[in-house]
């Protein structure tokens, strides 16, 4: 169970946010949506940067996060609600 207190489990909380721009990015690769920002048709190989990058934080995060927490295996005894 992570916590959002402890510093610790942030890398992980945050790891999620980019898995999900990653999985957005993916299914507009997959089903060639096509994205317009005003004028500008936003190429595709914007969303392949986003999939390489976005994929790469979370898995980094992720691994940062879950080595170093220690919340999670903690017990309540002593600690203040």
């Amino acid at each position: 169970m992570f916590c959002h207190k402890c510093k610790c489990c942030m890398p992980t909380w945050w790891s999620g946010f980019f898995a999900l721009a990653l999985v957005g990015h993916l299914l507009r690769l997959l089903f060639r949506a096509q994205v317009h920002i005003g004028q500008w048709a936003v190429p595709m190989r914007v969303s392949i940067g986003v999939v390489i990058v976005a994929g790469a934080l979370s898995l980094i995060l992720c691994k940062k996060g879950c080595s170093s927490c220690t919340c999670a295996s903690t017990t309540n005894t002593g600690q203040r609600s």
